[in-house]
């Protein structure tokens, strides 16, 4: 049948999956994913998998469709029998998709990889297909960054699976990923060579040979390996080499489930993730690290190694409150346990936890108050502050308690958590709480009117103009989307209107201007806006050069002889309107000349004689003469 069809993504998503029509209304997110599969962290969802009809119609539970998860070079198909991606009835691979070198020929400078979001379907025989898989990779392409995961669904339980990949130009190689029979090796074979013509788009073109290996993919044992790379670890003064080895066996070989029959598994794992984290931490050694928090959660050191690691982040990037929260909870568990066996607690950790002498109340873990909080439970919730956790408790997302109260929004758990201290100010992840309300509150109805969680931290005291983590508010963030509606909305509220950017220094009248928001600009200097900020514009001279905003409206301004006369007139009311409040047409640091001199440069380069008229008549007014900063 034809797979591609004219209509809607989800009618086009309901083809390719052979799914039912009451199937369609699943809502992918952004990326063309399930936006909540069942996946086993930190694995996250992929790619869409088809299944073949003849699978549905097996006795028993019917899987609808299935999904490739993935953390780095991991990747395994998930079996769902559900449209929504909850239900799972296998979990199979982990599958090699990629050796190291293909990983780290396709990840980007931030460890990021990109697999297409679903995959092609070509229906080889009944009960049988192959998935074309897609890479972006950085530095390869070409055939070299395809994959074809044949799917056999024909007999009732576990499906069998082979993976193939082009070979030089003109070989497309199946080798399968389990001890599999002869006969069936063959049909899979013959089936490939009758699918040619449908696959004639997914593989190099004729002359191409079809090969299936006889002999099934074999990891090697695992356990064995890091065994053999722990104690290479152990006697090297360099560790980079061979931890550069364990970071291959691991992209391949699944951490989580080899030597789990081995007790001194943990310890070595431990081991190994704290020598990465010291000369290189990454998610990867913190995931083997929480790997030994699930197999031994009473050894003590690794607590203490994932919070130095987490401190570690939040000392680069102090703004932002996740590995801050990640550090905290760890320095607390980890200092309970040494109390608990009545060890001494290190001075950086009782320092970095804020204590002047550990005590059991104060070296408890927090999240269960994060937990009870998201599951609603208020009764909870008191008991656990009753007990001496605290309300203003960041949980594992770097998110206060109250934040996870007002998601539901739970406004009963909010009032009780502000009754025992939580606090409505500060960062909680990346945003102030008022930010994060707003921006929910809008997606449940546009009128911010009707913003319930906004209107509820307002009235407790919040402050509308709480900057995030960039220096952003939510005044600046309007002005650049030009949202007039909730822009109005905001400007109601007081607040301060000359509040800077972290880096970039920029204002919300900066931003206005900037984005060619003039009636927003304009609305803020009615409102008494700073005039006369001086803003970062590059360097010159080994030096920064700084411009006004009136330079920038200057600079932005519409040409006469291309723009409409509505834009022309609007920004030249507004240069008016500028210079009648009060700027200083010769502040700035032009680097070369002065900047009035600068100013009426880039007016005559843009033909702006009215606009120059009204600089001259403003000028002679106030009798002032150019002056350079």
């Amino acid at each position: 049948m034809p797979l591609f069809r004219r209509g809607s993504r989800l009618a086009l998503l309901a083809v390719l999956l052979n799914l039912p029509m009451a199937v369609q209304a699943i809502q992918l997110d952004w990326w063309g994913r399930p936006p909540h599969p069942t996946v086993d962290a930190p694995e996250d969802g992929k790619t869409i998998i088809p299944i073949p009809a003849a699978a549905q119609s097996l006795d028993g539970p019917k899987p609808l469709t299935g999904l490739i998860s993935g953390f780095r070079g991991l990747f395994y198909l998930n079996v769902y029998s559900d449209e929504n991606y909850r239900e799972r009835l296998h979990k199979l691979g982990p599958i090699p998709l990629l050796t190291a070198d293909e990983f780290h020929n396709c990840i980007t400078e931030f460890q990021y990889m990109n697999l297409s979001s679903s995959a092609q379907r070509t229906d080889i025989a009944q009960g049988i297909v192959v998935d074309t898989l897609s890479f972006d990779c950085v530095k390869t392409n070409g055939w070299k960054t395809k994959r074809y995961l044949l799917i056999d669904w024909r007999t009732p339980g576990t499906p069998l699976l082979a993976l193939g990949r082009v070979r030089g130009d003109h070989m497309l190689a199946f080798q399968p990923l389990q001890e599999t029979p002869a006969p069936v090796l063959d049909t899979w074979l013959k089936s490939i060579e009758g699918a040619r013509d449908a696959m004639r788009h997914d593989v190099p073109e004729a002359p191409l040979s079809i090969v299936v290996d006889p002999q099934p993919y074999l990891a090697g044992d695992g356990a064995l390996q890091l065994w053999e790379l722990h104690q290479q670890l152990s006697k090297a003064s360099d560790k980079r080499p061979v931890l550069k080895k364990v970071d291959e066996l691991f992209l391949n070989q699944d951490y989580r489930r080899i030597g789990a029959d081995q007790k001194e598994y943990s310890g070595q794992l431990n081991d190994i993730a704290y020598w990465k984290s010291e000369l290189a931490p990454d998610e990867g050694s913190r995931q083997w690290l929480l790997e030994v928090v699930r197999r031994a959660p009473q050894r003590i050191p690794v607590y203490l190694n994932l919070a130095d690691q987490a401190w570690k982040g939040y000392e680069k990037a102090p703004a932002y409150t996740m590995q801050f929260a990640l550090a905290q909870e760890y320095y607390r568990i980890y200092c309970g346990l040494r109390l608990q066996r009545n060890m001494s607690v290190p001075e950086r950790v009782m320092q970095r936890l804020g204590l002047t002498q550990a005590d059991p109340q104060a070296c408890q873990a927090q999240w269960p108050l994060i937990e009870a909080v998201d599951h609603q439970d208020a009764a909870r919730v008191k008991q656990l502050l009753d007990s001496g956790l605290q309300a203003k408790t960041l949980g594992e997302d770097g998110r206060s308690a109250l934040s996870h109260a007002l998601d539901a929004p739970n406004f009963a758990i909010a009032r009780l958590l502000l009754e025992r201290g939580a606090a409505t100010s500060g960062i909680n992840g990346s945003e102030p709480l008022v930010m994060q309300a707003f921006n929910k509150d809008l997606k449940t109805n546009k009128d911010p009117e009707q913003g319930q969680r906004t209107q509820f931290l307002l009235s407790v005291g919040a402050a509308i103009d709480e900057p995030d983590a960039r220096g952003e508010t939510l005044l600046m963030q309007r002005v650049s989307q030009r949202d007039d509606t909730l822009f109005n909305w905001l400007f109601k509220h007081p607040q301060n209107l000359d509040r800077r950017q972290s880096k970039e220094q920029r204002t919300a009248l900066y931003e206005a201007i900037y984005r060619n928001n003039y009636a927003a600009a304009k609305r803020l200097v009615e409102a008494g806006a700073q005039l006369n900020l001086l803003y970062p514009a590059g360097r010159c001279y080994e030096r920064d050069r700084m411009d006004s905003a009136l330079y920038l409206l200057a600079s932005e301004a519409p040409r006469s002889d291309m723009d409409n006369e509505l834009a022309r007139q609007q920004v030249l009311e507004l240069f008016t309107l500028m210079l009648e409040k009060g700027a200083d047409p010769t502040l700035g640091d032009a680097c070369t000349g002065d900047a009035y001199e600068k100013l009426r440069t880039v007016l005559e380069q843009r033909k702006r004689a009215d606009w120059l008229e009204v600089l001259d008549r403003h000028q002679s007014v106030y009798n002032q003469k150019p002056t350079r900063l």
